[in-house]
């Protein structure tokens, strides 16, 4: 997992060979609004999701996992609480949801990340997250997740 501001993204470009047209979009984004829905910047390689929401309470969201994307989680309006913690933490029977890359999972524990405007996270196959958590009261947020593939 990372956790790091958008301006610092140079430093993971070398971590898989999808982050550079990833942060690209992201750049795209922050000139040009971006509308919800879904945008293909790489076929099924790499795509992003621009999602709005209001967080919510924390025990009202399940963890989750997946194993074909490592999510890139950019907050591009607003603030959040996104937990995370190991795979290892789940257990081994969990059922994975092939068509929907995810593995779901109720679990208290790990770690609070603080997500406000222009802070972005990557989480890999074996990060499991907890995103869409209310920081103090339910507030307004406008997200791009972006997939890339493992």
């Amino acid at each position: 997992m990372v956790l790091d501001l958008f301006e610092n993204r140079e430093l993971y470009l070398n971590m898989n060979s999808g982050f550079r047209s990833a942060f690209d979009f992201i750049e795209f984004c922050k000139k040009e609004s971006p509308l919800l829905g879904r945008y293909d910047i790489n076929k099924d390689k790499v795509f992003a999701i621009v999602q709005e929401y209001t967080t919510v309470p924390g025990n009202e969201i399940q963890w989750e996992a997946h194993r074909k994307y490592i999510d890139i989680q950019y907050i591009f309006e607003g603030s959040e609480l996104i937990h995370c913690t190991n795979i290892r933490e789940m257990p081994s029977d969990t059922i994975y949801n092939e068509e929907k890359d995810c593995l779901l999972y109720d679990f208290n524990g790990g770690i609070q990340l603080k997500m406000d405007t222009g802070n972005f996270a990557i989480f890999y196959p074996h990060d499991m997250h907890k995103p869409m958590c209310m920081i103090d009261s339910p507030s307004k947020v406008k997200k791009i997740i972006i997939k890339v593939a493992v």
